[in-house]
């Protein structure tokens, strides 16, 4: 698993010389003291490329996709949520209930409940998408496939 850089805020408080462990890094505490927000971001890998969330909350969830060369993910759908994709870098293919669109930066695809969908990356680089997930249920769990080039289909 990828991680990205911790992130980190100034917090003013008294001043204190002890140390600190925040993530697995050591940080001597002085005025202003270091505090650890979070751990780092954590970046998943799948046969395709990688996905990491880059912010969620009760009913939505924030991702950055990263599709490499000729890859495409599995022909899918969601029953407990919805997805927009916007286009960020690259030319994107996309298969929406069985209708075939292509997309570049700044274009937008609507994925609704139920609908069957494959993200596409036909291009010789790489491919990222922002995808917005909105739904009672945002878990990986909530997919089922119809065709995988990874033999993922149960």
């Amino acid at each position: 698993m990828h991680r990205v850089p911790l992130l980190i805020r100034i917090v003013p408080t008294f001043y204190s010389m002890e140390n600190i462990s925040c993530a697995g890094n050591l940080y001597k505490k002085s005025f202003p003291v270091l505090t650890c927000m979070k751990d780092a971001v954590p970046t998943e890998t799948r046969p395709w490329g990688s996905f990491t969330v880059i912010h969620g909350g009760e009913g939505f969830k924030v991702k950055e996709l990263r599709v490499g060369p000729g890859m495409r993910l599995s022909y899918q759908s969601h029953e407990h949520r919805r997805e927009r994709w916007v286009v960020v870098k690259g030319r994107a293919e996309v298969l929406l209930d069985g209708k075939m669109m292509r997309l570049t930066p700044g274009e937008v695809v609507m994925v609704e409940k139920g609908s069957r969908h494959r993200l596409m990356n036909p291009g010789p680089e790489g491919l990222i998408v922002i995808e917005v997930q909105l739904g009672d249920v945002l878990k990986e769990e909530d997919i089922k496939r119809y065709e995988d080039d990874f033999n993922r289909v149960h």
